[in-house]
């Protein structure tokens, strides 16, 4: 493998999208009070990065609710943070990798980027 080159299962789009994440231990004890709202900056069938105003975990695993492009089928799913970096303007920017999804739904998502 080629130093600094990256290996992707899914082409990345860039996408403007609303996504709800809760962390679900969290969510158990106090439902949607601990909701944070982030922005995707772009969006792949395997995983998202996204702008929130929280801080969150490396390896944090969080549930996520958004409406993919072009359909009204909520994506409902888990992720694990595999990167935050705190922006000048103390937002965050965060990369999550799907988990626990079937690949069907994966291609799905994939599907619906390249409509």
């Amino acid at each position: 493998m080629l130093a600094g080159k990256e290996k992707r299962h899914f082409d990345r789009q860039q996408a403007l999208l609303n996504v709800r994440i809760f962390n679900e231990k969290k969510a158990s004890v106090e439902p949607l009070l601990d909701d944070c709202i982030g922005e995707t900056i772009n969006l792949s069938g395997g995983g998202m990065y996204l702008k929130v105003k929280e801080s969150m975990n490396v390896d944090e695993v969080v549930q996520l609710r958004f409406l993919p492009p072009n359909t009204f089928d909520l994506f409902r799913g888990a992720g694990r943070v595999v990167r935050a970096d705190q922006n000048a303007d103390q937002t965050f920017n965060v990369a999550v990798e799907f988990i626990d999804i079937p690949d069907s739904e994966k291609k799905l998502l994939d599907y619906y980027l390249h409509r």
